[in-house]
Parts: C-alpha cells; structure tokens; sequence
C-alpha cells in the first residue's frame, strides 16, 4: 500500500485574491455605515400644522365684514385695524379710513342735493346746474347783443377766425339799428376794392393781398339781412361774394387790418 501525499499550500495567488475580496466587503461595509450616519443627522422630520378650526357650521363658506372707524362700533379714531386671527399683527390704516369717511361725506351730500332739487353731480361742495337757454353751435354765425359781440372788433374778427365761421353782430334798434358781419383776413387790405349789385343785390369785395382766414369756401347765412356768402383764392389774397337778402338798403363796406366789415342798416321792408 502506498502512502498519501501531505495536502499542497495554497498558492500566493489565490491568498492575494481572498484577502482582496475582504478588504473590499470591509470598506464597503464601513461606507454604508457612515453614510447612514452623516445622514441621518441632516434628515429632519417636518411635520405640517394642523388647519385651523373654522368658525361655524360645517360646510359654511366664512365670511368678512369690513368695519368703519366711526362711533357706532367702539373704534376711536385712532385704533388701529387688525386682520381678527390669534396673534395677527396689528396694522394702522389711516388711509382706508379717509376714503371710507370721504365716500360717506359725498354720499350724504349727494342725499341732500337730492332732497332739495340739485342733480347729484356734486364735487367739493359745488353743484353743477344746467343753464335753460340751448349752446351755440360752430355752423351758424353769432348774432346776438352779447357773447362774442361785446368784444372789441378785431377780437370779433379774432373769434370769427377762431370758430371758422363769420360773426353777425345786431346792434340798435328800430330805424338805428345796425347788423355787422365780420370776415377775418391776414394780409394788407390797403389795395382792397368793392362794389355793390343792386339788381342782383350782391357785394363784391376784392383783396388781392389780404387772403381769408376761413376755409370753406361757401357759407349759407340766410339771417338778419345776409343770404349767401362765397369766397375764393384772388392773387395772393381772397375775393368775397356777399349776397343781401331783399328789403335792406345798400350795404357799407369797412376795411379794416384784419378784418372786412360789412354793415346793413334797418330794412325799409320785411326781409325774407
């Protein structure tokens, strides 16, 4: 019978590659661990608060009613207004509390210019009353004793300009009595001509260096003795038309520096 052989070692390989594969778990193992601590000390648990109880029924929306600082609540004038939560902070609002006692003041103002007979249009303590007699309108010429006819005639003129429609002024009464119509030009009128149709009863004015200063070229008066007026561009200035209405005498013609007067006495019979 032969003897068995004593078992080899192990080759240095293979003990390299044990002693590797534990070294790896015990590293591995040492990182787990620490990470589970680093961590852990950072990690917070939260916890969010509970909702707040709500006044009244269930399922009842809550509802807010703004307060006035006046005398009927137990606010003094100066208290300041909190938002009604436990531990709100407090807020003065003095602005709120102007315009809350403004929009009563012109609310109660309002209420007695309507108790007596004012339109409610009220602002500062003043009314605004509309007055009973129609606005003019821009497409008829003035004709009356006041408004632009109490200025001085170069500012009638200046208005004429402005409103871009002739004045009629009325002056006087009975046999005295003078209409006035006002055509505004810019320019000399020291060269300026005119002539009288009767048979047609038409004005003829011609001013070469004076140029109108209204720009339509036809306007229809038909009041207070002056039918028809047309105007049309003469050299570097404007030539008029002027048509009288029947019953009036012959028409006087001013020239003025800057304007063209035209002057109707009394009729000496009913005009048109």
């Amino acid at each position: 019978m032969s003897a068995t052989p004593p078992p080899q070692d192990p080759s240095p390989s293979s003990q390299r590659k044990t002693s590797g594969v534990l070294l790896a778990l015990a590293v591995a193992g040492s990182v787990f661990g620490l990470g589970n601590v680093i961590v852990g000390q950072f990690t917070q648990h939260v916890e969010l608060p509970a909702a707040p109880a709500m006044a009244g029924r269930a399922g009842s929306s809550p509802s807010f009613s703004p307060s006035r600082p006046d005398s009927g609540n137990g606010l003094d004038a100066g208290a300041p207004v909190t938002d009604g939560g436990d531990g709100g902070a407090s807020t003065d609002a003095p602005h709120a509390r102007d315009a809350v006692a403004m929009g009563d003041a012109r609310i109660e103002a309002a209420n007695q210019g309507r108790d007596a007979g004012v339109p409610p249009h009220v602002e500062e303590g003043k009314a605004t009353v509309a007055e009973d007699a129609p606005g003019k309108t821009d497409d008829q010429p003035r004709s009356s004793a006041g408004g632009d006819c109490e200025l001085p005639e170069k500012d009638i003129a200046r208005e004429a300009w402005r409103r871009n429609v002739p004045t009629i002024c009325v002056g006087g009464s009975g046999k005295s009595q003078r209409i006035s119509l006002y055509l505004p030009v810019k320019g000399a009128t020291n060269d300026a001509t005119y002539d009288y149709r009767r048979k047609q009863r038409l004005v003829r004015i011609t001013a070469p260096s004076a140029g109108s200063q209204l720009t339509m070229v036809q306007y229809k008066l038909r009041r207070h003795g002056f039918h028809e007026l047309k105007i049309a561009p003469e050299g570097n200035g404007s030539k008029f038309r002027l048509t009288i209405e029947k019953g009036f005498p012959d028409p006087a013609v001013e020239l003025k520096e800057s304007f063209i007067k035209v002057v109707l006495a009394a009729p000496t019979s009913d005009a048109e």
